[in-house]
């Protein structure tokens, strides 16, 4: 699984880690390549300095609105975790000053229009869908939830019980236990990539936590907005203007945090005990940033080593030995060091047995080039699977805004396939050889050793690492 696809597909948080990097894709033959040309979405900056995406759309009278503003890890008070995911949720259920969270509710029921809104590190984000005969009234009540949130004490304690009680199943799943584990072993505990909720931090959150850091975040500076739909381009642009006139830029700048400060466990095989009947195995290092040179390569190696049902991992792990299920290899690219490794769920009673053939199988894909056919069918599965996800104007338009966001060239989305498809067999493996030769890797096995074929500690030198040990 790629990172940055799947960041920017998703528009959700970055970090995206769990037992779906190693399910098992269906059997893709060779596609004939397609012809890209996506429309270009015009862009405009209103008087206050947003920047607005404008695409139209007439086959169906709807109107999407996201507006999305730049935050920083930076801006959390204390830099306590979790407090922009509650920031977030709230932000829309607590309702406004002048609308409770039922009126608001009815309001936009009646209309069938929906506003949503949520916050990370890097982004917070209100998105409006609407009829396009009720886009004034729905754009007012946007308006009025971007800027006169209530946040409600009595949804602030409804979202933080929610949030203890999926606190207290998180040990219920050795995949659970190995995605905490290994990001504490790759980047330390203490990194903002391995940062979690618990207990300690969710409890002291106040409304007036939501409260500061709403003020810090929510302004016009570097925010951009994407519209696409049945509406009039002159009009819309209007209507922007208008709804936003009062919303003045305040000077914010965005603090930046040092991503790079990384802190590995000593140790290279790291256990954690739980009594399961299944082990879970995650081994990898340190892998690309975002906008690396090397991401095409990377696409195109995760797929061949791992990505679904004609990878060498499922080819090896799974159909020859039968030893996983879920098996396969995954590349995470976020703005700051990323996570490249393989990894598998297995019956404890073949747990070392996985281990030893998912590190010869990366052994033996770092030594030669791939085929020519790995590389055409890696090329045709990765650009037909890009061009599909832009099937729509509201896809589109999100998209281009998004890049933009991140800081993408302008030309990033039409230029993709040529990029992918440029990728030569000797680039792969030199990218290959950086991310996923088996020597360094950190490896993080959850289970009962007590059920495992043989003892963990025939593969090298085991470190425990206390189940109350990891956020």
């Amino acid at each position: 699984m790629n990172g940055t696809r799947s960041f920017l597909g998703a528009c959700a948080a970055f970090f995206v880690f769990s037992a779906s990097c190693f399910s098992a894709a269906p059997n893709v033959g060779p596609l004939p390549p397609l012809e890209f040309h996506p429309p270009e979405p015009e862009r405009i900056v209103l008087k206050n300095g947003l920047i607005v995406y404008l695409l139209e759309d007439h086959e169906l009278p709807l109107v999407s609105l996201t507006l999305r503003m730049k935050t920083s890890p930076a801006d959390e008070p204390g830099n306590r975790p979790g407090l922009f995911g509650f920031m977030g949720e709230v932000w829309r259920s607590g309702g406004t000053s002048s609308r409770t969270p039922e009126v608001l509710n009815e309001e936009l029921e009646g209309m069938a229009a929906d506003v949503e809104t949520g916050a990370d590190t890097e982004s917070a984000v209100v998105s409006l869908s609407c009829l396009s005969k009720d886009l004034s009234h729905s754009m007012a009540v946007m308006k009025d939830i971007l800027l006169h949130p209530a946040f409600r004490s009595d949804q602030l304690a409804l979202s933080k019980a929610k949030a203890l009680e999926g606190l207290r199943g998180k040990n219920d799943t050795p995949g659970s236990i190995a995605k905490r584990a290994f990001r504490d072993v790759i980047y330390g505990p203490t990194h903002l990539y391995a940062r979690e909720l618990t207990p300690a931090t969710v409890n002291p959150i106040s409304r007036g936590d939501l409260g500061s850091l709403y003020k810090k975040v929510v302004s016009p500076e570097g925010a951009f907005i994407n519209v696409s739909g049945d509406y009039d381009r002159a009009d819309m642009v209007k209507a922007l203007e208008d709804l936003f006139s009062d919303w003045t830029p305040q000077k914010r700048v965005v603090p930046d945090v040092d991503l790079s400060a990384i802190q590995p466990s000593t140790g290279s095989l790291f256990y954690v005990e739980k009594d399961f009947n299944q082990s879970r195995i995650v081994m990898g290092r340190v892998g690309l940033s975002r906008h690396d040179p090397d991401h095409f390569a990377l696409e195109l190696a995760d797929y061949i080593l791992g990505g679904g049902g004609t990878s060498r991992l499922f080819g090896q792990i799974r159909s020859r030995l039968g030893l996983a299920y879920m098996v396969g290899s995954f590349s995470i690219e976020p703005k700051g060091p990323g996570l490249a490794g393989a990894g598998c769920q297995t019956k404890a009673g073949s747990t070392v047995a996985a281990v030893r053939a998912i590190l010869a199988e990366m052994g033996r894909f770092v030594q030669t080039e791939p085929t020519a056919d790995e590389m055409s069918l890696a090329k045709d599965a990765t650009i037909n699977s890009y061009v599909f996800r832009f099937n729509s104007p509201v896809q589109i338009v999100g998209e281009r805004a998004l890049l933009e966001f991140y800081g993408y060239p302008s030309d990033y989305m039409k230029t993709y396939p040529a990029n992918v498809a440029a990728v030569t067999p000797s680039e792969l493996l030199r990218v290959s050889k950086r991310v996923f030769s088996p020597e360094g890797l950190k490896i993080v096995v959850v289970g009962n050793q007590k059920k495992f074929d043989e003892p963990l500690k025939n593969i090298g030198s085991v470190t425990p690492i206390p189940l109350d040990k990891i956020d």
